[in-house]
């Protein structure tokens, strides 16, 4: 038990402590040191939206239909004159919940967000900040909302040392936004290419986890601003897409997560999987906005218990690193769903989590493949190479491509077969090792050898000259029968190449029989005298 233990509490810790930091960063860099704005001042509230005339420094309402109020707030005159002379302030807004959204000092505009005759984006989860004149009294907000209305964080008054704060929110919020989408999105191109070259059981469970990783990039894009979705109805089928997409591609993950590590799904595997494919069809359903936020809240709990199933599966895997990742996004997934359950002032951090899921999935995934690679490569280099001397055999020459600079050398072994009748064939099986030996010694990276027969060769120099290839044989001969008690010897022909390959290797070929032939000559001639 203490060794399972000690296998998955360095990631799980790992994991809580990634998280830990973000959640960190987030505090940090929401909390600036400055003047918050304490109370705003309902001026103007046609559709009753708020309902009272008076907001904290913090609010957050939805609303039944399309909404636009005016809220102002008078400065602290006296925060102002202990600001540094000639510092420039700016309106800092960590998070607010608009399609509309413009900023008035002393009645005068100094900024917005979105378009004003076309209140049909969103903008929730970015930072915004303005930069103010030197001295004002009054701050005027118009706000509009398809749904929701808010001032989640407050609004503050700061000079420039706080704009790392702000820098650091939108590095979390906009910047790796981004980065997390394009990474799900890659990862899902990942995993589709890989599973091209599976077997069909595999294919399958990884085209799931591609579909998973591609469905969680196009969730992120609820995180993401929008001046204008078109209308209302095409805002709603945006989000209904963004948000069915989470369940969906949760789905997904499931059943290539039981396919590809374990031998089959469970029971809860098919009841996770059939509930979160279910959940995002309901998604389908709401015709209104807040009809859909009802019914996101209560979903947000089915998204809770699906990742905590997922992590639970996670112990069965054997694997640390994933075990960390699946820690890392079950984590981001259930804190992002009591957030959201029970509307507590907190960033969101899904998106982190999905991110991180697909990312152990890649890693696991790409590194099984790696190892399959590996053996099918050794396996085909198997394939190819001759056993006893360790050269190629002929299965590589489909494989083999040369051109005009490339120089063929083709040898036969002198009297293989008195020395397997003398001296058996051990010591003939010795000699055709030491002869690849001293071949491959002279031999550049580039270059190959091949064993065509029992006692033939052909060698190949890239973008070597024939009298480089005498010079280096010549040398080779005489190394390789010094090299052996018998003294042995081999005939070669040189040739570089011509027409085709079947054309050079035919030529070479009769270059080196008739370098054989002149030594049984010399050898009939030597015995005669």
């Amino acid at each position: 038990m203490m060794g399972y233990i000690r296998y998955y509490i360095k990631p799980f810790c790992f994991a809580i402590l990634i998280f830990l930091l973000i959640f960190g960063l987030f505090k940090y860099s929401m909390t600036p040191r400055g003047y918050k704005i304490q109370s705003w001042n309902v001026v103007s509230d046609l559709e009753n939206a708020i309902g009272n005339n008076n907001l904290g420094s913090e609010f957050y309402k939805v609303t039944k239909k399309p909404a636009t109020i005016i809220i102002s707030s008078i400065v602290d005159a006296g925060y102002l004159l202990s600001l540094k002379e000639g510092s420039t302030k700016y309106l800092y807004f960590p998070q607010i919940d608009n399609s509309y959204f413009a900023v008035y000092i002393d009645g005068k505009q100094i900024g917005t967000l979105g378009f004003k005759d076309k209140r049909t984006g969103h903008f929730w989860y970015q930072p915004v900040i303005f930069q103010l004149p030197d001295s004002f009294s009054n701050i005027t907000l118009e706000i509009s909302g398809i749904y929701e209305i808010g001032i989640d964080f407050g609004a503050y008054i700061v000079d420039s040392s706080q704009l790392p704060k702000y820098n650091v929110l939108l590095f979390l919020t906009n910047s790796l936004l981004h980065i997390t989408i394009g990474l799900a999105l890659t990862i899902s191109i990942i995993l589709y290419a890989i599973s091209k070259n599976l077997i069909p059981e595999k294919k399958r469970s990884y085209l799931y986890l591609g579909l998973g990783s591609f469905l969680g990039s196009i969730w992120m894009f609820d995180l993401v601003g929008f001046p204008s979705l078109g209308s209302q109805t095409t805002f709603l089928l945006f989000r209904k897409i963004f948000l069915s997409s989470a369940y969906f591609g949760l789905s997904a993950l499931i059943t290539g997560f039981s396919n590809i590590y374990f031998e089959k799904k469970t029971n809860s595997d098919k009841f996770f999987a059939l509930l979160t494919f279910i959940t995002g069809l309901c998604f389908t359903i709401p015709t209104t906005s807040y009809v859909f936020k009802t019914f996101t809240n209560i979903a947000s709990l089915i998204l809770s218990l699906t990742a905590i199933y997922i992590f639970l599966r996670s112990f069965k895997i054997y694997s640390n690193i994933l075990f960390g990742f699946i820690t890392f996004f079950a984590t981001c997934v259930v804190y992002d769903a009591v957030v959201v359950m029970f509307s507590f002032n907190l960033k969101l951090m899904s998106n982190y989590g999905i991110a991180a899921i697909f990312a152990g999935l890649a890693y696991s995934v790409v590194f099984e493949y790696k190892e399959m690679f590996v053996k099918v490569t050794l396996a085909h280099m198997k394939s190819i190479t001759d056993e006893l001397t360790g050269a190629y055999n002929r299965g590589v020459l489909p494989e083999i491509t040369t051109s005009k600079n490339d120089t063929f050398v083709y040898i036969d072994l002198d009297n293989l077969k008195d020395i397997n009748d003398i001296y058996g064939h051990d010591v003939g099986d010795e000699v055709l090792k030491l002869l690849v030996e001293n071949i491959k010694s002279h031999l550049r990276s580039t270059d190959l050898i091949i064993r065509m027969g029992g006692d033939e060769f052909l060698v190949i120099l890239k973008d070597c000259t024939k009298d480089k290839a005498n010079e280096i044989f010549e040398r080779l001969s005489l190394t390789f029968t010094i090299n052996h008690p018998l003294h042995p010897t081999f005939s070669y022909g040189i040739l570089t190449f011509e027409k085709s390959f079947s054309e050079t290797l035919k030529n070479v070929d009769m270059l080196m029989y008739k370098m054989k032939e002149s030594r049984k000559l010399e050898d009939l001639n030597d015995t005669e005298e």
